[in-house]
């Protein structure tokens, strides 16, 4: 079964390789916008979200009582957002894991389980993130309310909205959303609950060749908001 893994072990950075960290971060990854918008925000009992965090937004979250980070983007050692994560979760004894997520294809049925074993296992409160906070921490919440939280899918659909996190779904992105209505149409019909569905049922194949997005939308997340 697929498995989160920790940040790799690296030697102490300098001052200015923290320096290039900070504008990677700042400038190259767009945190820049991350200090204002898709900050952490609580999603229930237990489950933080937001964008990729700064430093100090990590710290705010420790003194919030979060006691560990899901991190689900990708562990590169050349992101500076990374490596200013892994290094104030060692500062602030904040374990931290990476469960690579994609925002433009539906999830593996793996990863899918993956994240509802760490939801259960992880210490709590937990904060995931993504990089902008809109997709994949969405994608993530709704799965959290409807397996822990026993939340109605309706309900949960919220945590992928718009408005409050920019996650569009008329783009690529909103195949996420298509993943859920595929399980919902399913458990109208069947009564079946999403993990049996998700273990059982789950053709990711025909979820992602019977999605269509919009040309204006995709040009809106990728070129405009720069999405990963």
């Amino acid at each position: 079964m697929l498995t989160a893994k920790p940040p790799p072990q690296l030697p102490r950075p300098s001052f200015w390789q923290r320096l290039r960290f900070w504008l990677s971060a700042l400038f190259a990854d767009h945190a820049i916008f991350r200090l204002f918008y898709n900050t952490r925000r609580v999603v229930a009992p237990g489950l933080h979200r937001s964008g990729h965090p700064l430093p100090y937004q990590l710290r705010a979250a420790a003194r919030a009582g979060v006691k560990s980070v899901l991190n689900l983007r990708g562990a590169e050692v050349h992101i500076g957002s990374n490596r200013l994560e892994w290094l104030a979760c060692e500062q602030l004894d904040l374990p931290v894991l990476h469960l690579p997520l994609g925002s433009r294809s539906p999830p593996q049925r793996d990863e899918v389980l993956a994240l509802i074993a760490l939801f259960e296992t992880l210490p709590k409160p937990l904060l995931v993130h993504c990089k902008s906070g809109a997709d994949r921490a969405g994608l993530a919440s709704v799965i959290y309310l409807i397996t822990q939280q026993g939340m109605p899918l309706e309900q949960a659909l919220h945590e992928m909205d718009f408005w409050k996190h920019g996650h569009v779904r008329q783009a690529k992105t909103g195949v996420l959303d298509y993943f859920f209505e595929t399980y919902r149409q399913y458990r109208d019909a069947h009564g079946t609950d999403f993990v049996t569905w998700v273990r059982e049922v789950y053709d990711r194949d025909t979820v992602e060749r019977s999605f269509h997005s919009s040309w204006w939308a995709n040009q809106l997340v990728d070129f405009v908001l720069r999405r990963e």
